[in-house]
């Protein structure tokens, strides 16, 4: 019986070495290992067992599948079936719709390469192993599924295919002194959880005693991002949803501006988490008699095969777990607006699948209280995008150009807020800093690395082509210096370390995990990214700013910065060739980078508001909608 071992994580290669040992010597031959993802096919080449790249088995576009993923979403939460799902007159299938198209993508994107694996025709049976991925314990409503999505996605195809498949199972006998250690470890976290509540509590206490503010304001939110802004808002108190936030924060900003930290959880009581469980066991007994009428769901398929098994079990979680958490949740936040009597609610994201922050919304929009998000990157507007039903009554965005795209979801010119961002307040600052490079240096040129994300924008085999990419074209021109700049906690370092090893060998690069991207950017002379984010951060610092759309997502999505290119600010590039042909251009013409650089000025000035004073206008806008103004 030919048989194929499906890996796809890291760690599941000693569990390939256990199971391979188990077979028999005479049938070893019979079995062929499929491995997907450049680390697993790494780790396996250096144990010298051989197998066959899975990097042919994506089929789908990313954007295709994207857009696939949309719509069955869409469908499935828009069908009349679900009109029951609602509490309190907030509609649950909007506060999940993000959650779930997120699922369908990694589903889905499984789906596609075990139809491949099941389109071979060669295998009689196929071995996938469950994730080694465990789940920290506040852990989303739908990461269980999104763990194991591989298996289920395996059984439905395979189902299909009328191959066998197996997944063995996963034996962890754990000694006594390992138990006492986790049993140790998981009370030593509660333990701590419980004191730093405490703490907060009493800190809360402490600055409850000071006389109420003028402007009481509710956030979920980074402190780089709304410290800034409560700085500006000297009348104003802030209680943050984000309790470790204190730690940046600092006690001396939480006396100052009357921080307090809070969660919905903390206002529910007894009788109301009750409540909420019978409602949610109602959710599923009305989910399980109407499913079947939910044409979306029966009708889904992926490359010809029915998905519907995959779909009516997220939906299934969904309705019964998210949907306790989520009566929960507005339970909990119109308690604390109960208590707080907040003047105006700030979010970090009203599109996500932390639900949280559209909960706060919703709530807010139903008691008059303004509700704002600021905006933390361009949004996605188009196939494939979540970007449909956002929760926030008013966005504080980039600019002229951010709130033209926003309209075309259906935001109106009274809801955009064009203050610009905190986030690039730094950066005229940090162009004082910058120092032209002298005659017959390295030209440096920061590169932006794409993220490890296969089910969505890029995966192993993508970014592995990158990287040769840039080292050939580094080879043929030894005057051209590379940086590569990575998050700090990404979990993907060490692979793209291994990956430079590989690739670039003697060739002369450096690595800039830990520095700031901001300090990166003036320590070069051209920038090379594809986050649209980092795009703005580019075009405002100074050097010249290529688009990297040599990467199939970031080509796709890279299409919405035709204006821009059409400015002369920003050159956009698909191949190694066209790549190479703009850094020799750009390295050995000066004029050519100032010209660039000041297109992009002129760009950005008319387009963006990244003056350094986003937070005063932000401060004043808030003012300006409350109808309070400072003493």
């Amino acid at each position: 019986m030919k048989t194929a071992i499906f890996l796809y994580e890291l760690d599941q290669v000693s569990e390939l070495e256990t199971y391979l040992a188990s077979v028999p010597d005479s049938e070893k031959s019979l079995y062929e290992v499929i491995a997907l993802g450049v680390p697993v096919e790494y780790a396996l080449a250096r144990k010298g067992i051989s197998f066959v790249s899975g990097a042919h088995l994506r089929s789908v576009a990313h954007m295709d599948h994207a857009e696939r993923a949309a719509k069955i979403a869409l469908d499935v939460m828009d069908d009349v079936s679900l009109g029951f799902f609602n509490y309190r007159e907030i509609r649950l299938t909007d506060v999940f719709l993000p959650m779930f198209q997120g699922y369908l993508q990694v589903a889905l994107y499984f789906v596609d390469v075990f139809v491949s694996i099941g389109e071979m025709t060669q295998y009689d049976r196929v071995v996938v192993f469950p994730s080694t991925i465990a789940l920290p314990e506040t852990s989303g409503t739908l990461a269980s599924l999104e763990v194991h999505a591989a298996e289920d996605a395996a059984r439905v195809v395979m189902q299909s295919y009328g191959i066998e498949l197996v997944v063995p199972e996963r034996k962890e006998v754990a000694s006594s002194a390992q138990l006492l250690r986790d049993w140790f470890l998981t009370w030593l976290f509660s333990f701590k959880r419980s004191v730093f509540g405490w703490g907060m509590a009493a800190l809360n206490i402490g600055i409850s005693m000071r006389p109420r503010a003028q402007i009481r304001m509710v956030a979920s939110d980074y402190w780089r991002n709304i410290g800034p802004l409560i700085r500006e808002l000297p009348e104003g108190e802030l209680f943050l949803f984000d309790r470790m936030e204190a730690f940046k924060a600092g006690l001396g900003a939480i006396w100052r501006h009357r921080i307090r930290f809070v969660h919905a959880e903390n206002f529910l009581t007894r009788r109301a988490r009750n409540a909420a469980v019978r409602r949610s066991e109602e959710f599923l007994v009305q989910w399980r008699s109407v499913r079947e009428s939910n044409g979306a769901m029966r009708g889904a398929t992926v490359r010809g095969v029915p998905v519907s098994a995959l779909v009516d079990a997220a939906m299934s979680v969904v309705v019964s777990k998210g949907g306790l958490y989520a009566i929960e949740m507005i339970d909990g936040v119109n308690a604390m607006y109960d208590r707080i009597r907040p003047d105006v609610i700030s979010v970090r994201a009203s599109i996500s699948g932390q639900i949280h922050f559209l909960i706060m919304c919703h709530v807010a929009k139903q008691r008059g209280i303004p509700s704002i998000e600021l905006q933390h990157g361009i949004f996605h507007i188009g196939r494939g995008s979540a970007t449909v039903r956002p929760a926030a009554e008013y966005i504080a965005t980039y600019g002229r150009e951010a709130s033209n795209r926003l309209r075309l979801v259906g935001y109106t010119d009274d809801k955009l807020l064009n203050v610009g961002s905190p986030r690039f307040d730094v950066y005229p600052e940090l162009r004082t800093r910058i120092v032209d490079r002298e005659q017959n240096e390295l030209t440096k040129v920061a590169f932006a690395v794409p993220a490890v994300l296969p089910f969505s924008w890029s995966d192993t085999y993508e970014i592995l082509k990158f990287f040769e990419d840039v080292a050939d074209i580094t080879r043929s021109m030894p005057y051209i210096f590379p940086v590569f700049k990575f998050r700090p906690d990404t979990p993907d370092g060490q692979f793209y370390k291994e990956v430079l090893t590989k690739t670039f060998d003697t060739i002369p690069h450096r690595i800039a995990q830990t520095e700031p991207f901001p300090d990166v950017i003036t320590a070069s002379d051209v920038l090379v990214t594809i986050y649209s984010t980092t795009v703005l951060e580019g075009l405002i610092s100074g050097r010249p700013v290529i688009y990297n759309g040599m990467l199939e997502m970031h080509a796709a999505l890279g299409e919405e910065f035709a204006h821009y290119v059409e400015a002369g600010a920003l050159t956009f590039v698909k191949t190694r060739e066209e790549l190479a042909d703009v850094l020799k251009t750009l390295a050995a013409n000066p004029s050519l980078r100032s010209d660039m650089v000041r297109n992009a000025d002129m760009f950005m000035k008319e387009n963006y508001a990244f003056d350094a004073h986003a937070s005063a206008r932000l401060a004043d806008t808030i003012r300006l909608l409350l109808r309070k103004n400072p003493e």
